[in-house]
Order: C-alpha cells, then sequence, then structure tokens
C-alpha cells in the first residue's frame, strides 16, 4: 500500500456521520493494520484529504444535511483515481450503483453486509494498486 512518506502504516478516512458506526468501521480495519480518521461531514473530510495521504476511503452518502456524492465527486475531481472510495450505506439503489459506475476505483458496500467490510476495503485498495502499476 502506498502511504505517505514518514507514515508507517496505512490510512483509512472513514466519513461517517453515526458514531456507532464509525466506531464499528474503524474497529474492523485496525484488525487489518489500518489507522483511521473519523470525520462526520464533507467538510472536515476535504481537510483531512488535502494534509494526508489517505490508501482508502469508506463514505456514506447521508451524512446528516449533507451529501457524500458531492464529495466523492470533489475526490475525483481533485485527486483523480486514488484514493480508492468504498461507499458504505444503507440507501443504495439499482440507479445510484448505475451511477457510480461512472467513477474510478469506487465499490459499493450495503450497511446490511458491515461483516463483509474488511473484504471490501482489502479488494479496493488492491484494485487501485494494480490499477496504478
Amino acid at each position: 500500500m502506498e502511504t505517505e512518506p514518514g507514515q508507517t502504516t496505512p490510512l483509512a478516512l472513514i466519513v461517517e456521520d453515526q458514531p456507532d458506526m464509525a466506531a464499528l468501521e474503524a474497529a474492523m480495519l485496525a484488525q487489518d493494520g489500518f489507522d483511521t480518521v473519523v470525520v462526520g461531514d464533507p467538510e472536515a473530510a476535504v481537510e483531512i484529504l488535502t494534509s494526508r495521504i489517505a490508501d482508502v476511503v469508506l463514505l456514506d452518502l447521508r451524512l446528516g444535511a449533507a451529501d457524500g456524492l458531492q464529495l466523492l465527486s470533489y475526490i475525483r475531481r481533485e485527486m483523480g483515481s486514488r484514493p480508492p472510495v468504498v461507499i458504505v450505506s444503507g440507501h443504495i439503489s439499482p440507479d445510484l450503483e448505475t451511477y457510480l459506475e461512472l467513477f474510478s476505483n469506487v465499490s459499493v458496500l450495503p450497511k446490511s453486509r458491515i461483516h463483509d467490510l474488511r473484504g471490501a476495503v482489502a479488494s479496493a485498495v488492491s484494485a487501485a494498486i494494480g490499477a496504478a502499476s
């Protein structure tokens, strides 16, 4: 995994406004050696992304009054195809999945399948590394 110079462990940015879900995601990724930064809104996520290199972003789509899709658009516009983004949401429809295919290195995990999070993150990071090679 690519990391920031001097950064010894991979970083996962978790953008989730429900503290219990964010804590669960962070605990699961810690099992795989990730450092995690949890934020509850897109503005805080942008602050982190402008100052640190994230190896993966976990993104909820409904962040209170904020829209996770706008953050996804920002990430791809400003950062290109890296970092990989895993959408973790309880609000996934076939139309949304079709729309998300427009973005590179984006995968979708329904919150009802949160037990698959570690595998989804590993797959997303591996795919991103393969695409960069």
